[in-house]
């Protein structure tokens, strides 16, 4: 391990130095996008652009104009749209109007409204009634089933009622086993 260090730090510093061949430097630029050696610091530091309001959010705002972005970090941890990060995008929300069941989506839109960031989210459907969730035994295993499909009306959400990103495997063409990613841990008292 130590080895890997060592190798790494001089590759490192040789693609620092200016005789570097420009090639080398060009691949460095496409692992520093590929691993993210950008550092972050703070929550929202994020370039909002301003455009057209896209065609499906409309119907849910008042604005022919909206300022629009990419990805986000947001307490800690980066959001973005489908487009951008498909694992980035899949998250655990509370809808409006409903403060105890958390649900599913994707982000489909990060925009600025009125100084409050917001999130348009496509929910992830249901199963069938007929189907049984077989994580229902297992209450400490945050893990349902859902179905593969995303609804195609969009929910307009505070970013704040976004809890955590979720995980989600195929088990067919149909259904896949969504399990929340959720940071908090709870202690149960005996």
């Amino acid at each position: 391990m130590l080895r890997s260090f060592i190798k790494g730090s001089r590759l490192r510093q040789w693609l620092a130095k200016e005789n570097c061949p420009p090639a080398i430097r060009e691949a460095k630029k496409l692992f520093d996008k590929m691993y993210g050696t950008r550092q972050d610091t703070e929550d929202g530091d994020v370039e909002f652009k301003s455009k057209d309001c896209p065609d499906d959010l409309r119907p849910l705002m008042n604005h022919y104009k909206l300022d629009l972005a990419r990805r986000i970090k947001y307490q800690g941890v980066f959001f973005s749209d489908y487009l951008t990060h498909k694992g980035n995008s899949q998250i655990m929300f509370y809808p409006l109007g409903n403060a105890h069941k958390l649900c599913p989506g994707r982000i489909k839109y990060i925009f600025s409204s009125g100084g409050c960031i917001s999130v348009a989210i496509q929910r992830q459907l249901p199963t069938h009634p007929t189907i049984l969730d077989p994580f229902r035994f297992f209450p400490y295993f945050p893990a349902s089933i859902y179905s593969n499909t995303y609804a195609s009306t969009l929910e307009v959400v505070l970013l704040d009622r976004v809890v955590s990103h979720f995980a989600s495997y195929a088990l067919s063409t149909d259904l896949c086993a969504v399990l929340n990613l959720s940071r908090v841990c709870l202690s149960f008292a005996i």
